[in-house]
């Protein structure tokens, strides 16, 4: 299979890739490429209000009420694990028209792929660590995961945590039927490197999907509703990746355009989907680290990411 060339990311001679200019701020650049996450305004207080009142005339099938947020017995909810096909495209067109225009403003060549909304109910509601699916075929090249809560998010509402700095340095691919690098060190993660980001209501995080990140329970009396946004490349096609089930040294890729992440289930992305078009396979480079191991990997992150991306 031959690797994609996408717009802007040359390959120089030596195989290092020199990203353009993925934001509209320089600086922005350079933070997203020493920490892996920025943070920036997103919506403006009218336009926050806009989106509270569209998101509660949204008809999710669970027990969910988004017309009542102030009511702490609300059940997990994400958009993805909903049946109701038509709910999925009412929420993902409410991101598109609310959000749409200003990602596009911040990250000009990106385009939204697909988006969930995550209801964390209070009392409960933690996550597990995790990286996000790769969503392109060049695991190289960045995608990027825009998160935008309803409303300010801290500690007491379990905000995100992320590990700084832990970006594109593991030869990890995390699809959804991958064993996972660090599951022998998770305690150490939570204890010292998974730090807390607190996001106002209007701002969005924007992180490298290859960066560690967790959530715990939200201990508010509210639940806690954030909107997950996965962008690609303007010109990337995307694929779904699932470890070979007759083959574990090997990743099969099948074609998944935007409508797969609406018209399908759960379980399409567990084994082999029907109806999508089979474009081939890639070895599994996956393999489970040492806490010794991690930490040695984040003293030397700026240096492995310079053998893979020029950066000056």
């Amino acid at each position: 299979m031959s690797t994609p060339v996408y717009e802007g990311f040359e390959r120089q001679a030596d195989g290092r890739i020199r990203p353009p200019q993925m934001f509209n701020d320089e600086s922005l650049d350079v933070a997203f490429w020493a920490d892996g996450f920025v943070k920036v305004p997103l919506l403006s207080v009218e336009e926050m209000s806009s989106l509270r009142e569209n998101f509660a005339e949204l008809t999710p099938t669970d027990s969910f009420d988004p017309r009542n947020l102030e009511n702490p017995r609300c059940e997990y909810h994400c958009t993805f694990l909903d049946p109701n096909l038509e709910y999925r495209k009412q929420s993902d067109q409410l991101v598109r028209t609310a959000m749409g225009e200003q990602i596009k403003a911040v990250l000009p060549g990106y385009r939204i792929l697909t988006s969930n909304v995550y209801v964390k109910p209070a009392g409960t509601g933690r996550f597990e660590i995790h990286q996000n699916w790769p969503t392109i075929e060049d695991i190289d090249i960045p995608t990027v995961t825009v998160w935008a809560p309803l409303q300010d998010t801290g500690f007491k509402n379990g905000t995100i945590r992320v590990v700084p700095g832990g970006h594109r340095i593991f030869p990890d691919i995390a699809a959804a039927t991958s064993d996972r690098f660090f599951d022998d060190f998770e305690t150490e993660l939570i204890e010292t490197y998974l730090e807390p980001v607190n996001v106002a209501a209007g701002e969005a995080l924007i992180f490298d999907d290859s960066l560690l990140h967790w959530s715990s329970d939200n201990l508010s009396e509210n639940p806690r509703v954030t909107f997950q946004i996965e962008m690609v490349p303007q010109d990337a096609q995307t694929v779904l990746w699932i470890r070979n089930p007759d083959d574990p040294t090997q990743f099969d890729l099948w074609e998944a355009a935007t409508g797969f992440w609406l018209e399908y289930d759960m379980e399409s992305v567990l084994g082999r989907p029907e109806g999508l078009k089979f474009l081939g396979t890639r070895p599994n480079p996956n393999q489970h680290l040492s806490l010794e191991e991690f930490d040695a990997c984040m003293q030397r992150a700026d240096d492995i990411r310079r053998a893979k991306y020029v950066l000056d």
